[in-house]
């Protein structure tokens, strides 16, 4: 599908919008969108503080190393320490 169908295919489907609540949400989604970002080749990376991205790096590593706990494992630490059925 080319950019002229799916923009074709958005105006279709927001043409079927009664709910003026998710027109308006709709609207503002457009009016904030900064064509420049995404246009521009930078990525999020560049704008994070420099201790952030050590704090990443270091969890990059730590997780190639294996110093990780499977999802379950550390849901249940969490619920049985404040005491919540998952």
């Amino acid at each position: 599908m080319n950019t002229i169908d799916l923009q074709s295919d958005i105006i279709k489907v927001i043409q079927q919008i009664d709910d003026v609540n998710i027109l308006n949400a709709i609207k503002i989604i457009l009016q904030n969108f900064d064509k420049t970002k995404l246009q521009s080749k930078d990525d999020f990376w560049d704008d994070l503080p420099e201790d952030i991205k050590l704090d990443i790096e270091e969890a990059i590593i730590e997780s190639n190393k294996g110093y990780t706990k499977p999802h379950e494992l550390v849901m249940k630490q969490i619920a049985d320490k404040y005491r919540f059925a998952l």
